[in-house]
């Protein structure tokens, strides 16, 4: 007698729920490379943000005490505000930029830190 290959049904059902754990899987890692490209797009967007304000304080020579301001029309959300210090050198300041976006309640920070000569 010739015996009849094939599969059973127990195969069938285990080869079914592994491709479902599979695509399940598969689907989560793409929201969660969707998420983090738009975080970096975020990251990316704030370091130019800060350059280009870093640049401003340069060229207007920094002046001790605190600014507040936004970016514009082009950057609706994204808020700056820094701190100017002296420091013990004579001409050189301390700047801390700080650039706050997102949910007003839960705002995101990054703050960067760098020293320019004064007048």
């Amino acid at each position: 007698m010739k015996r009849k290959r094939g599969f059973s049904l127990v195969e069938t059902i285990v080869a079914v729920a592994l491709l479902g754990v599979g695509i399940s899987a598969c689907v989560a890692c793409m929201g969660s490379a969707t998420r983090a490209s738009a975080r970096a797009e975020e990251y990316t967007a704030v370091q130019l943000l800060a350059r280009e304000k870093l640049a401003e304080l340069e060229l207007a020579s920094p002046q001790e005490g605190q600014e507040t301001g936004d970016f514009g029309e082009e950057r609706p959300g994204y808020y700056w505000r820094t701190t100017t210090a002296p420091t013990d050198t004579p001409d050189l300041h301390q700047v801390r930029l700080e650039i706050v976006w997102g949910d007003p309640e839960h705002p995101r920070t990054a703050e960067f830190v760098t020293m320019m000569r004064g007048d």
